[in-house]
Order: structure tokens, then C-alpha cells, then sequence
């Protein structure tokens, strides 16, 4: 992974590090509908405002039933399956549960043929999925039926982001990030207003509720996959599906920093473990980059 990867990669995680507390503080001030169709509604403006300003295309040129799967599977499914989750589930459980993306990653990738299944490799996603447990901490709450359904719903979230990162790096690593974060937000917007119809009246959502579904919307949506996007078209789709090994990192990390949370002895072992597990991933994007660098050197 090239230098611009991981920045962006640790950026994309940052960001989303902050984003799953904002989706447990706005959840229920909006409903699983209402808050995910708010999401891409906001990300869609945002990129429709950019995309005008620096007067580039504002849609893929690839088929139309193409986009709408990839905003399917990027936005309009696990938006609201992970919203229906947070009515249940601690921040910290969707964080431990959303780091199984890179498993899912690597199976889907392996039968797409973009990615082998090696024992470095599994060792490795292992490591990050332990990390997240040690940082993040394990949940005691009592497995009744709408946990485990919770549980199901943020494990089929993990699954459709999997997915989509596979199904981007097949149709669309030709396309400029741009045009297909606008194109598939712009299809889940309108694929979950009826539903959004359903969802909205009769909330009255707080101001604080407010103010987190206003970040998660412009900077943990439209912001954050734009560069998600770019990532995967030009790290590869582990490279990319890995930031989810780092969010609960910087959740812990602005915890300390914001509210003066202490960092714990476990957690900064979980911090090995996920750096451990994430150069196991990658480290053979990092040697290519270095051999071709020697290779142009050398001409």
C-alpha cells in the first residue's frame, strides 16, 4: 500500500471511528429509515455541489441496473440494517461486529479471482478481528431475540459492504470516485424515501441527535466514501474493507482525547494486534510498491 493509500486509509478510519457513536446517539431520533435515507440524502447534496463546482460528470458510465446494485449494496441495505442495529446494540458491539467486512472481503474476493485465500492472509484478518474485541471490549448483554436479530442485522451489513467493495473493484475502478459515490447515493436516496415516509413522523429528534445525523450524513457518509471509493480502486479491496479494523482505535483514541478516557493496558495490546493483522494483509502491496520503486530507480 503506497503512502497516499494508507493516509487516506487512516483518514477514512478516523472518521468512522466517530461515526458509529453518532449513529447510536441519532438513531433513535430519526428510525432505521429515516436516519439512512437522511445519510445519503445529505451525501448525495454534498456531492452533487462539488461534482457541479468543478464541472465533472455526475454520473458512471456504466449501466444503469448496475449502479442501482452498487447502491444497494453500499448505502440503502446496510445504512438501515446498521441504524436498526444501534436501536439494540452498544457502539462498541457495531464496531467489533462491522470489523468482519475484511472477512467477508477476502471470501468474496476470492471467488471473484481478485484475491487469493492464503494463511498469511487469514492469519492476519484474525489478528485485526481479535485487536477490535481487546480494544473495543466484548458485550455482556443477554442474548434474547432482539440481540441476536441485531447481531444478524449488523453481521448482513458487514456482508453487503463486502460485497460492494468486491463489485467496485470488478465494474467500477474505471470510473472517477466522483461519479459513483454521487450515482449510488443518489439511487439509495431514492430507493428509501417511501420507506423514510414511513419512518420520520411522529419523531421529533433532539438537537443533539440532529447534529450527529448532520456529521454521519456529510462527513461520515459523503466525505468518507469518496475517498472509501478511491481507495478501493486504487489500493485493492482489502486494502480498502481494512479501515474497519481501525475504527475502534480512534473511537478510543478521541475518547481520550475528548472526554479524558483513560487508555487501557488491553487496549494498547489490541492496538498491536491490529497493526499486526494489518501489515499480514497488506505487506505484499508494500513490498510490490517498494520493488517497483527500485525497478524505476534503476532505469
Amino acid at each position: 500500500m503506497s503512502p497516499l493509500a494508507m493516509a487516506v486509509l487512516a483518514i477514512i478510519s478516523a472518521i468512522w471511528g466517530a461515526s458509529f457513536l453518532s449513529i447510536r446517539v441519532a438513531a433513535p431520533g430519526f428510525g432505521a429509515f429515516g436516519l439512512a435515507e437522511i445519510r445519503c440524502a445529505l451525501a448525495t447534496v454534498l456531492m452533487l455541489v462539488f461534482l457541479v463546482a468543478r464541472k465533472q460528470a455526475l454520473w458512471p458510465r456504466k449501466p444503469g441496473a448496475e449502479v442501482v446494485l452498487l447502491g444497494l449494496a453500499t448505502s440503502a441495505a446496510p445504512f438501515v440494517l446498521i441504524a436498526y442495529a444501534a436501536f439494540t446494540l452498544p457502539a462498541s458491539m457495531l464496531v467489533i461486529l462491522q470489523s468482519t467486512m475484511p472477512l467477508f472481503a477476502l471470501l468474496f474476493a476470492s471467488a471473484a479471482r481478485l484475491d487469493r485465500i492464503t494463511p498469511r492472509k487469514v492469519v492476519g484478518l484474525l489478528c485485526g478481528l481479535a485487536g477490535v474485541v481487546l480494544v473495543a471490549g466484548w458485550s455482556s448483554l443477554a442474548l434474547d431475540r432482539s440481540v441476536v436479530i441485531a447481531v444478524f442485522a449488523s453481521l448482513g451489513a458487514a456482508a453487503c459492504y463486502a460485497v460492494s467493495a468486491v463489485y467496485t473493484k470488478i465494474r467500477f475502478a474505471d470510473v472517477p470516485a466522483t461519479a459513483t459515490t454521487f450515482g449510488q447515493f443518489a439511487v439509495a436516496t431514492i430507493v428509501l424515501l417511501p420507506f423514510s415516509m414511513l419512518d420520520l413522523p411522529g419523531r421529533t429528534p433532539t438537537d443533539l441527535q440532529l447534529a450527529n445525523a448532520l456529521y454521519v450524513g456529510l462527513v461520515g457518509t459523503g466525505i468518507a466514501f469518496l475517498m472509501y471509493f478511491w481507495l478501493i480502486a486504487n489500493a485493492g479491496v482489502l486494502a480498502g474493507i481494512s479501515a474497519a479494523f481501525l475504527n475502534p482505535m480512534f473511537g478510543v483514541i478521541f475518547a481520550a482525547w475528548l472526554l479524558s478516557e483513560d487508555i487501557t493496558a488491553t487496549q494498547l495490546a489490541g492496538f498491536a494486534t491490529i497493526l499486526i493483522g494489518l501489515t499480514l494483509v497488506n505487506v505484499r502491496t508494500g513490498l510490490n510498491d517498494v520493488f517497483a520503486l527500485r525497478h524505476a530507480l534503476r532505469r
